[in-house]
């Protein structure tokens, strides 16, 4: 799907439709469920997070990596019923649940993928005001999770008024009927826009395992918790973290191209008159007249002015927008 939205310094895709809000049916989303009297200690024992200091008032934006550190996925993970919850990359759950049920058999718990339920991502300046004519209460920045009438309401940013809405299928009538009658729908990659925008990382199946969960500046929005006890991959983790054995930043790029672009491109710099390796694209949408979108991971410090390219391709502009999470 495309988007005919223009390219430039003051591009903001949440402020770009202020009348009514926009709503994404996100395919991309799935939910997982986490429950029984153990749910917590084993979660404990698995994601980067302290699950201790978790708020059930919150939601919490945990890694769980493999015993290697490298990230199986993100979760955007909160209480919910008898234990937690939480919502992933559908690309990414497959691998992930097989590895968090490991050992499980050993727990007072049960771990499924959550098929009955609908992921509704919601933008714009006017999204609370929306969601005030159909909800009583509305998640803020001191309570981001609320439930009501099982419906659940997450509040992603609140700078730029973002949020999770999770319908059961019962309640997908008054989805459908209700919401949908008084906003805009777009297609789930718009909410892909929106997190290359704010720097929010997009782990996709492609690089499942690849990068350690600081590479991706999961640190910044309280997604790791260096000083936890034990959880898989933590020793890694920890090592590269105090060590400063990993220097990666999120960015986000633009790039001109007519080309089709394959998955895990390296990217270069020219740096004193030579062609440099500096990183890899790891997710790219495209928006208009062949312009991409781009994720990348730059393993150097940058100059914004630098001239970047695709590896060996001499045709082709990239151009570093922003730099995340230095």
């Amino acid at each position: 799907m495309r988007f005919n939205i223009l390219i430039n310094n003051k591009i903001n895709f949440l402020y770009y439709q202020k009348v009514m809000p926009i709503l994404m049916i996100l395919k991309n989303y799935t939910m997982v469920v986490v429950e029984g009297e153990n749910s917590k200690e084993y979660l404990q024992s698995k994601l980067t997070i302290d699950m201790n200091q978790f708020k059930n008032d919150k939601y919490h934006m945990a890694a769980h990596c493999s015993i290697n550190g490298k990230v199986l996925g993100v979760l955007t993970l909160f209480k919910y019923k008898k234990g937690y919850a939480y919502l992933i990359r559908k690309s990414t759950v497959d691998l992930q649940v097989q590895e968090l049920k490991k050992y499980s058999i050993f727990s007072k718990l049960s771990i499924f993928i959550e098929k009955k339920v609908k992921i509704i991502g919601l933008s714009g300046i006017r999204g609370k005001v929306f969601l005030q004519k159909f909800f009583l209460n509305i998640p803020n920045k001191k309570k981001t999770i609320v439930i009501e009438k099982n419906i659940i309401l997450l509040l992603v940013d609140n700078l730029k008024k973002r949020y999770f809405l999770i319908f059961p299928e019962k309640k997908i009538f008054f989805l459908y009927k209700i919401l949908f009658a008084n906003s805009n729908i777009k297609n789930y990659k718009y909410w892909n826009f929106l997190d290359i925008e704010s720097g929010f990382p997009i782990i996709e199946k492609n690089i499942q395992e690849k990068f350690l969960p600081q590479e991706l500046g999961l640190q910044k929005i309280n997604g790791i918790n260096f000083h936890k006890g034990c959880y898989q991959g933590q020793e890694v983790i920890s090592r590269a973290y105090f060590k400063k054995i990993k220097n990666n930043f999120l960015c986000w790029m633009i790039l001109y191209t007519d080309n089709i672009l394959q998955k895990n491109l390296k990217i270069e710099a020219k740096i004193k008159e030579k062609w440099v390796i500096v990183g890899k694209i790891i997710y790219t949408i495209s928006n208009i007249n062949n312009i991409f979108w781009v994720q990348a991971i730059l393993n150097k410090k940058i100059n914004l002015n630098c001239k970047f390219r695709i590896f060996s391709k001499k045709n082709e502009k990239l151009v570093l927008k922003k730099i995340f999470y230095i």
